[in-house]
């Protein structure tokens, strides 16, 4: 899939969807979200090969990095999907909730990771 045509379709449907909002207001809703869920579908397709490359990565006796890495990823990833969702339906108060929300889940996931690299660093000096 070829990234431009990609992101042309994504500006064609945001226009579409802009009039939309201007003529047919009730059909605008559904349909931003129907392109966030193909656009969804994309970013999950695009993400296939970093996530081989990220398995690859763990073989090589990295594995517990990189499934930090990846769920860092998934949950900032879907964080933001659904925060956007939430901004389309006109709800910016909860996608702010949402977006505090996966970001106390970043940070509860990466403290196992900066607990073993100051043991590292206590290892060191």
């Amino acid at each position: 899939m070829d990234i431009f045509n990609t992101i042309f379709a994504f500006v064609g449907i945001a226009f579409i969807i802009f009039l939309m909002r201007r003529t047919k207001d009730e059909f605008a809703l559904p349909a931003a979200i129907a392109a966030a869920v193909v656009f969804f579908g994309v970013v999950v397709t695009l993400f296939k090969p970093i996530y081989d490359v990220l398995l690859e990565i763990s073989s090589l006796g990295a594995s517990g990095n990189v499934s930090v890495m990846t769920r860092s990823l998934a949950i900032a990833g879907i964080t933001r999907f659904c925060a956007e969702i939430c901004r389309d339906c006109g709800e910016a108060s909860i996608a702010g909730k949402i977006e505090t929300i996966g970001k106390l889940a970043l940070i509860s996931l990466s403290l196992p990771l900066l607990k073993s690299i100051l043991e590292i660093i206590q290892g060191l000096v």
